[in-house]
């Protein structure tokens, strides 16, 4: 059972998050969360090859078709220079780890269909946490920890219990009794959200391109 809470911390965990602080350096926060509410278009694609009873509707055909021309939108700019700068490979980044988070739904859906328990999330972040040390540990140098203010140990405290341990809880009881599709519902809350953060606290702004296409 070990190997397939690992495949789903990757998928869920290790991959998109590493994807999410490698474009955290090229991209807005809000352009990123516009990118990342792309989740449940790659979802209800798989959900129709891979889960019985979550078929791809004529109603759920328009709306990925609508959510990739907006990812276009929005990528396609990066691209009229005729060269791959920075901010194409943010943008492409946080699709992969759209594309990563609705990988990892799916699968959940099919792997853990036992009875609910706390040992699913349990085991998720004690896994996701050892496969983030190690990346961390290769590609990051150790920071100095004595050297943090207590404004940054809340915001640690605050992802850690909020956006991840709660988080988790929520997500395999949504995941059991409603199936993937309607778990990636949730990441449709990130573009407003997202947008409204970046503009309050970072002084971001949208372009008209990125507007249309979120």
């Amino acid at each position: 059972i070990w190997r397939k809470y690992i495949v789903f911390s990757i998928l869920a965990s290790a991959l998109p998050f590493s994807c999410f602080a490698f474009a955290g350096k090229h991209i807005d926060t809000a352009l990123s969360a516009i990118l990342n509410g792309t989740t449940p278009i790659f979802v209800v694609a798989l959900a129709h090859y891979f889960l019985p009873g979550e078929t791809l509707t004529l109603r759920r055909f328009f709306g990925v078709f609508l959510g990739c021309l907006g990812f276009l939108l929005i990528l396609v700019p990066t691209l009229l220079d005729r060269e791959v700068g920075a901010d194409t490979w943010g943008i492409l980044a946080v699709g992969l780890a759209a594309l990563s988070y609705a990988l990892s739904m799916v699968y959940a859906r099919r792997a853990f269909t036992h009875k609910a328990s706390l040992s699913d999330p349990a085991s998720q972040m004690l896994v996701s946490c050892i496969l983030m040390f190690t990346i961390a540990s290769l590609f990051v140098p150790t920071p100095d920890f004595t050297a943090l203010s207590a404004k940054t140990w809340l915001a640690i405290l605050g992802l850690s219990v909020f956006g991840t341990v709660l988080a988790s809880l929520v997500y395999f009881r949504i995941i059991r009794r409603h199936g993937a599709t309607v778990l990636s519902m949730a990441t449709l809350l990130l573009p407003p959200l997202g947008s409204i953060w970046g503009y309050l606290f970072l002084g971001e702004t949208l372009s008209i391109t990125t507007f249309i296409g979120a």
